[in-house]
């Protein structure tokens, strides 16, 4: 059989000593041909509008003020735009899609802020949309986010004002009316918002808290849900010095159960991110790192590579280009490329798998090309990761793979060849990756490990096999299951004898996603 290799990522401290030019040769993504969808974008969304399992885009539109959908033709190409009129809007400017009536049809809703309102549209089928609400919100709104905050099971929304110095809360009512609750007073310039749950552990009843970037007072302000929907200012953030929030997202950075804040900072020759930690009681101290471009105004988290851990993405409007910083084993953010935007005015940025392989990809406006322009993952599935150290018989044992990890393909298996002849292994697998120091060798899995069936002995050869199947226990179903879109890291164990001491090894790592 023969073993399958693909490109690494850079790991450990070794990460940080890359230069951008040598960065930029290992990073994944690949800009592919620019889409026309209208005059000036101002936010994008990436979701199936029309139900049938392919990601279309929605975008704002500032001149004439219309939104335009663009709906995924042949290949990689996008259809001409599909624009729907917002009447008497001026500035449209954040966008969101949830399914705000709860029909199974992914709604639009975007704010104006010359007009200091809320436009909600109706997805009457396959991606068509109608104006049915109007709703006034605080002065010059400029970003907008979903979530249930009132706890009655529908999405409501919340409003950054960046005029009035405020944030709005319009309650979902049913039956396409709304209630807008007093705006919350805080600090100056709000430019972004997210949605989260501060202080409690992720899962347990809670409604939901928010955070809003307040460019021109330097902090973050975190809005505390006291129920019904009523947000009240609990505390303020800030890093040393005196530049400005731009974007922030809200993500468990580093899997503790508890919500962390990641806020993208611009101005005074300090373009970072600030990650704030959020233990049990409190945020700790800001921990800095570089975004590797000027002005990043808006961020985004995903786990672009699948090991378990989220990483960061930013568009940067000075530097008309997109940034990715992987968060690496040791929960630093290390730069693992940047790519060229084909215009300026680049602002806003989302995340989305839209080719289908498992791996997030990005799509980010350009304004003043009038573009989109997605980025795509070009991570090979499945692929190599982290070493295999010598053994008793040569360089190492090497972990590779036959087949597609596709659960109705039903072929997919691990391969391994070099281990040291009838000696005992096991197959191991976990959800998140790693690399240390193991034993002869380097465990990259992070616990929880899960072991693969029984214990296998190496064959004569020194290869060794394990065949998935899909239909029986602990791979179809279960809390461990090997589901559609699932991703999990792979590592073979086994005994050895090393300079005459026993002792054990273990291969390279396989990453794999699972797709149907």
């Amino acid at each position: 059989m023969k073993l399958q290799f693909r490109g690494l990522w850079p790991v450990g401290a070794a990460a940080a000593l890359l230069l951008s030019s040598v960065a930029r040769a290992q990073t994944p993504l690949d800009l592919s041909d620019p889409i026309f969808c209208g005059n000036y974008p101002q936010d994008v969304v990436a979701a199936d509008l029309d139900g049938d399992g392919v990601i279309e885009f929605a975008t704002t539109l500032r001149s004439p003020p219309h939104i335009a959908v663009l709906h995924k033709g042949f290949g990689p190409k996008y259809s001409n735009p599909v624009y729907f009129p917002l009447v008497g809007a001026r500035y449209p400017i954040g966008l969101v899609a949830p399914d705000i009536d709860g029909d199974g049809l992914l709604d639009l809703a975007a704010v104006s802020r010359d007009t200091d309102e809320l436009f909600v549209l109706h997805n009457l089928g396959a991606a068509h949309y109608v104006v049915f609400e109007r709703i006034p919100v605080g002065d010059g709104p400029n970003e907008i986010e979903v979530n249930d905050l009132d706890g009655d099971g529908d999405l409501d929304f919340v409003v950054a004002n960046g005029l009035s110095n405020s944030v709005s809360v319009v309650l979902n009512l049913g039956a396409g009316t709304f209630s807008v609750l007093p705006e919350v007073p805080i600090g100056a310039s709000p430019r972004s918002l997210a949605v989260g749950c501060f202080g409690f552990a992720r899962g347990a009843l809670r409604l939901a808290d928010v955070a809003v970037a307040d460019h021109d007072s330097h902090a973050i302000s975190v809005l505390r849900n006291t129920g019904a929907g009523v947000l009240e200012l609990n505390e303020t953030l800030t890093i040393p010095g005196y530049s400005h929030p731009e974007g922030l997202v809200i993500a468990d950075f580093n899997a503790d159960g508890f919500d962390d804040l990641a806020a993208c900072y611009s101005g005074f020759g300090l373009h970072k991110v600030a990650l704030f930690y959020r233990n049990a009681t409190a945020f700790e101290p800001a921990v800095l790192f570089n975004v590797g471009a000027t002005h990043p105004t808006h961020l985004v988290a995903e786990d672009f590579d699948r090991d378990g851990r989220k990483d960061l993405a930013f568009v940067c409007s000075a530097s008309n280009c997109v940034t990715l910083l992987r968060q690496h084993e040791d929960g630093a953010f290390l730069l693992a490329g940047a790519w060229t935007l084909p215009g300026s005015g680049a602002n806003h940025l989302t995340a989305a798998d839209l080719d289908a392989s498992g791996y997030p990809d990005l799509v980010a406006t350009i304004d003043d090309g009038n573009l989109l322009q997605p980025l795509l993952n070009g991570f090979e599935n499945p692929r190599i990761y982290g070493y295999g150290a010598p053994n008793s018989v040569g360089l190492g044992a090497e972990l590779g793979w036959t087949g597609v990890p596709n659960v109705s393909a039903g072929n997919f298996a691990l391969t391994v060849l070099g281990a040291p002849p009838e000696r005992a292994g096991i197959f191991l697998r976990g959800l998140t990756g790693d690399l240390r120091p193991f034993h002869a060798g380097y465990l990259c899995i992070a616990p929880p490990i899960v072991r693969m069936g029984a214990p296998v002995i190496v064959r004569d050869d020194g290869n060794a096999e394990f065949v998935f199947d899909f239909a029986g226990e602990p791979y179809g179903t279960g809390l461990t299951a090997l589901e559609p879109g699932s991703a999990w890291n792979f590592q073979f164990w086994y005994r050895d004898t090393l300079k005459g001491l026993p002792t054990s090894n273990l291969t390279n790592g396989v990453r794999a996603i699972f797709l149907p």
